[in-house]
């Protein structure tokens, strides 16, 4: 069974997200759960795909922990942006896609078909979440590179860090480089950066 949750104040994106997957998902093997705020779908039972409309107030706030929550939980994330399109977050084992609000529904249906078929393909090949535990924990972050990219995202410096969580700078170095190679991303300081403001330019 596939969950789904949609994040947004404004009943008409629900409405139009929900007419949009209709076609695709929605039926009596997928669940579609509905939140006003991003911290309320952010519980203990994950969703598989987590669709949030980027006028949500806490969009800022929880930007970071919702990058961990795809991190830790291998949550697809699909985010509606009034910017250009970009990739918030990326791995070899999951995709969080941020699509741009301005086009049009039949464009973005189509935007969301292809990405709908590409998470069922991927699941298929690499085994379904069930009972909110994700099988394939190849490229998941573990609970200490989620301590130490969390800090580090806040502009805090290795050696900062491994003061604050009372780790050698090796340990925390290494836990850092290893965070990132997962996600996708070189070992740089803009992609931190990056990661504490939510978005990441497309590579």
């Amino acid at each position: 069974m596939l969950s789904i949750g949609i994040v947004s104040e404004n009943i008409f994106f629900r409405a139009a997200i929900k007419r949009i997957l209709m076609p695709r998902i929605f039926h009596k093997d997928h669940v579609i759960a509905y939140y006003d705020d991003l911290p309320l779908a952010m519980g203990r039972n994950c969703h598989d795909i987590l669709i949030v409309d980027d006028a949500v107030k806490s969009m800022l706030r929880f930007s970071m922990a919702m990058t961990l929550l795809s991190a830790i939980h291998g949550v697809k994330v699909f985010l509606t942006t009034e910017e250009k399109r970009r990739l918030l977050f990326r791995s070899v084992s999951r995709d969080v896609v941020v699509l741009d609000k301005k086009i049009s529904i039949p464009g973005m249906s189509k935007e969301f078909s292809f990405l709908v078929d590409k998470v069922t393909q991927h699941s298929a090949l690499n085994g379904d979440v069930e009972g909110g535990t994700v099988r394939n924990t190849k490229n998941r972050l573990t609970e200490s590179e989620v301590e130490t990219l969390h800090l580090l995202s806040f502009g805090y410096t290795v050696t900062q860090v491994s003061r604050i969580l009372d780790k050698s700078v090796k340990t925390v170095s290494t836990q850092k480089c290893s965070a990132l190679r997962k996600m996708g991303l070189k070992n740089r300081v803009h992609n931190l950066l990056e990661i504490s403001s939510g978005f990441s330019e497309v590579i």
